[in-house]
């Protein structure tokens, strides 16, 4: 038995009505940082966060779905068959190369969401999933703020900080995370 989950994928929001705005991308990205904190504390990597598995109801209400490619983090090897699992556009350097995702990946594919919702695009796109592969752990993004200019600049940081090829410069924790989004508004002072 399966819950009923109301509501629409964050996939399809997006398709519906394209960037979102700062405020409300940061509270969809909040609550999911939030529940990634609670699986990490668990011992548990997502492994496969995109829009696709984050249902929002009609009040913004966020619930993470399909922990099927999830692991446990001690035993987080993607190649055991020589298989890389997740979605290209959202997939961290580490995971990309068949190395061991750890919850840091899982920030990664985040920081891949928020910036789709706040640009309308993930930060890496093209016709072949290798090739986006490739760009994860080769090119470096535009910043948030040269495509949506209405990206705050301290969200627009965090983000990139995110999407830092190497794990150790990204944030350490998805609890530390939902601080550093909730802050990124506040120094802004966007609504």
């Amino acid at each position: 038995v399966m819950e009923l989950v109301p509501g629409t994928s964050l996939a399809q929001l997006l398709r519906r009505r394209g960037q979102l705005p700062a405020a409300e991308a940061v509270g969809i990205a909040s609550q999911v940082a939030s529940a990634l904190a609670a699986a990490h504390r668990a011992g548990i990597i997502h492994r496969d966060i995109k829009p696709g598995n984050v249902m929002v109801d009609d009040q913004l209400r966020v619930k993470v779905l399909d922990f099927g490619i999830a692991r446990a983090s001690a035993n987080t090897s993607l190649t055991n068959t020589a298989i890389v699992l997740g979605s290209a556009p959202y997939m961290a350097p580490e995971v990309t190369r068949g190395e061991s995702a750890d919850h840091r990946s899982d920030i990664y594919s985040l920081g891949c969401v928020i910036y789709e919702m706040v640009t309308g695009r993930p930060p890496f796109t093209g016709d072949l999933g290798a090739a986006v592969m490739h760009q994860h752990n080769t090119a470096r993004p535009r910043r948030p703020r040269e495509l949506n200019a209405a990206t705050p600049p301290a969200l627009d940081a965090v983000v990139m900080q995110m999407l830092a090829k190497e794990p150790r410069k990204r944030p350490q924790s998805a609890g530390a995370l939902v601080e550093a989004l909730t802050a990124s508004l506040h120094a802004e002072g966007v609504a």
